[in-house]
């Protein structure tokens, strides 16, 4: 019996290991992904993506989505694109940069959500901030974004809460 409880410990002692480090790895993930989003790197982005065929797909946080359809009466709530708009934007923001923090990983090993707030700056000022959302599978051993959902809340309708706030909401 004291064999088996040994036994035990280290195969849950061991479980908890592959897990961590399947979260570092999904954390080293958004790392690098941020850095080529940052790096202005429009080749590589393709290699953290499932498919070309991957959207975006986008929501104006309640303060934007007011302020902007009193000057665009057909605005919808709701925007999307892919990867082919995404990789030009890329290339045409020069002084732009994407923050993040306040990341969430949930995974099994095959497939992973991740959610993070994240903030877009230009010239060293925050244009627009919001949520990020996407699903991944991992595939041949490399995790792969299939999908991205995002908020987005423009400054001058609303300040981004302190991480503080952030954390203390959800």
């Amino acid at each position: 019996m004291r064999n088996f409880v040994i036994l035990f410990l280290i195969i849950s002692s061991g479980l908890t290991a592959q897990e961590r480090s399947s979260k570092e790895n999904l954390k080293l993930f958004v790392k690098d992904y941020f850095n080529v989003i940052n790096g202005k790197d429009s080749t590589s982005i393709s290699t953290f993506l499932y498919d070309e065929n991957v959207s975006w797909v986008g929501t104006y946080k309640q303060k934007t989505y007011e302020e902007l359809s009193h000057h665009h009466h057909k605005l919808k709530p709701t925007f999307s694109g892919n990867f082919k708009n995404f990789k030009s934007d890329l290339s045409e923001g020069k002084n732009s940069e994407v923050k993040y923090d306040n990341v969430k990983i949930i995974e099994d090993g095959k497939v992973a959500s991740i959610s993070l707030d994240y903030s877009f700056w230009v010239n060293n000022s925050m244009k627009h901030w919001g949520k990020e959302i996407w699903t991944l599978v991992k595939v041949f051993n490399q995790w792969k974004i299939s999908n991205i959902v995002y908020s987005m809340e423009h400054v001058e309708n609303a300040k981004q809460p302190s991480l503080k706030q952030r954390l203390k909401n959800h």
